[in-house]
């Protein structure tokens, strides 16, 4: 941790690692999740009420995750697995810009990652390029996120149409195989 930013209440964390990590996000049936950690609202007081008073900003220069994994759980059934997570990440303050740069599985199929978000105070723009080693596939989306919509564009891409679609769990039966390109 920096020392300096700290005087101003800015917490700079210069190098973080993780390894070996197993998270379990959690949701039961009753809609209650163990990654809520809103504190209780105080009698009297409402929502939102209260904040201004030790706020402070984390910049995180380097986060690196390795051999660990993600599992979302719902109701006791798991939904989906993120495995094998090798990851830079970077966070500018708790309002952007982020990015992340890695290699994962996704309910096992392999998947790079490469993720740039701008400023939340304002329309962020958005990177995003996800590349798979099945069929050769590619997704790029490219624009700014603003007014709960995305202006942009977005590229699918794959040398084996079919297996990428199988792969991602999207059946595929019905394509032709070989090359597909989707571009919005």
């Amino acid at each position: 941790i920096a020392l300096w930013p700290l005087f101003s209440g800015d917490v700079q964390v210069e190098s973080l690692s993780l390894v070996g990590a197993d998270i379990a996000l959690e949701q039961a049936a009753d809609g209650s999740a163990n990654w809520d950690f809103a504190a209780p609202v105080e009698s009297g007081a409402s929502e939102g009420e209260g904040g201004g008073e030790g706020a402070f900003d984390l910049q995180l220069d380097s986060f690196t995750i390795a051999e660990s994994r993600i599992r979302y759980i719902e109701a006791g059934d798991e939904l989906a697995a993120i495995d094998a997570i090798e990851a830079e990440l970077a966070l500018g303050s708790l309002s952007g810009p982020f990015s992340a740069v890695g290699t994962a599985e996704v309910n096992g199929l392999p998947v790079g990652f490469d993720v740039g978000v701008g400023n939340l105070d304002s329309a962020p723009e958005l990177a995003l390029r996800l590349t798979t080693d099945v069929g050769n596939g590619e997704v790029a989306i490219d624009g700014s996120l603003a007014d709960g919509g995305f202006t942009g564009t977005v590229v699918v891409a794959a040398a084996d149409g079919r297996a990428l679609a199988e792969a991602a769990g999207l059946g595929g039966t019905g394509l032709p195989g070989g090359k597909i390109a989707v571009y919005t």
